[in-house]
């Protein structure tokens, strides 16, 4: 999940003290709308850290239309393991024969030969891996006949969804040795490695996704798209469940929490495909800004209702978050 990050430190300022007149009495109310702790928000608010995006989304949302434009050109983004990339790069200019060396040992150990048919029929859980692919997932091919598939996600919030759901789905595409999947945590951020020619085929042949960066062009399959309604919501599900938030808004005005949830892409494809879809079933609210890409909202409790009903969520993160 991307970090958020004013251009500014009066823009900052600005952003967390007109939320603060508006919205709460006290800054450990505003930390407890977005079930951070106060001395989380006094970071957030200082510029010491960065803002998790989805944090972020909830506090603009508090916001008139007016100053929700008016911020959201005063922000940029940075990758949730921007930290870590920097410092492999530091690490790669002072000695890139020893990780070089490192990364071959790596792939050539966890290379694993397996059994997977590239016609194999669509299920919703073949659709619901796809769209969790398509939300936190992007695959590509190295030297010597490597082929490597990637999630990324929470260390915590995340590892749950993988192991019970994401990971046996996968395993049960394989006729024979499906792969063994490598997790590799760093603070609060976790990717995992799948190496597979097989799956990477499907991904890339059958379903046409494309290699390495995808966020500005990723879709559901047309296969998708075209099949019955259990494949596309499986799919949606996925996707929700990677990319997408849900949250209770807590204010005043209402009298019991509110639930919204969310969700944003710089993908024009896969949101128009989803603003083409899911006014069959929801009212939704969308909203397209030209730096940050496309925003999708769905909310109240009827509709929630309705979404539990069609789609639902499989990560315990959203779940764990849904009235008892």
């Amino acid at each position: 999940m991307e970090r958020v990050y004013f251009l500014e430190n009066n823009y900052r300022e600005e952003f967390f003290s007109k939320l603060r007149a508006n919205n709460f009495k006290n800054w450990s109310d505003m930390a407890s709308h977005i079930r951070t702790s106060r001395s989380m928000l006094d970071d957030y608010r200082s510029g010491k850290l960065t803002i998790p995006n989805n944090k972020f989304l909830i506090l603009l949302s508090l916001l008139d239309k007016k100053n929700k434009n008016y911020f959201e050109k005063l922000i940029s983004y940075k990758p949730d393991n921007w930290g870590a990339i920097k410092g492999g790069k530091i690490r790669y200019k002072q000695d890139p024969k020893h990780l070089d060396k490192i990364r071959g040992i790596a792939l050539r150990n966890i290379k694993i030969k397996n059994s997977l048919k590239l016609n194999l029929p669509l299920s919703e859980g073949l659709c619901e891996f796809l769209g969790t692919f398509i939300g936190d997932g992007f695959f590509n091919s190295y030297r010597k006949g490597n082929y490597l598939i990637v999630f990324t996600g929470h260390s915590k919030l995340d590892i749950d969804y993988y192991n019970s759901k994401i990971i046996p789905i996968i395993q049960n595409l394989y006729y024979k040795n499906s792969p063994k999947p490598r997790f590799i945590k760093k603070g609060n951020s976790m990717w995992i490695h799948i190496y597979s020619k097989s799956l990477f085929e499907l991904l890339m042949k059958r379903f046409e996704f494309p290699k390495g960066k995808k966020c500005y062009s990723v879709e559901i399959p047309k296969e998708i798209i075209n099949s019955e309604d259990s494949f596309i919501r499986a799919t949606i599900r996925g996707i929700f469940d990677t990319d997408g938030c849900i949250y209770f808004d807590n204010r005043k005005a209402y009298k019991r929490p509110y639930p919204r949830i969310t969700f944003q892409t710089t993908s024009k494809k896969l949101y128009l495909q989803l603003k083409e879809y899911l006014p069959k079933h929801f009212k939704i609210y969308t909203r397209e800004t030209l730096k940050r890409g496309f925003y999708i909202e769905i909310y109240g409790h009827s509709q929630l209702k309705k979404w539990m009903s069609l789609i639902g969520f499989s990560n315990s993160k959203h779940l764990n978050k849904l009235p008892k």
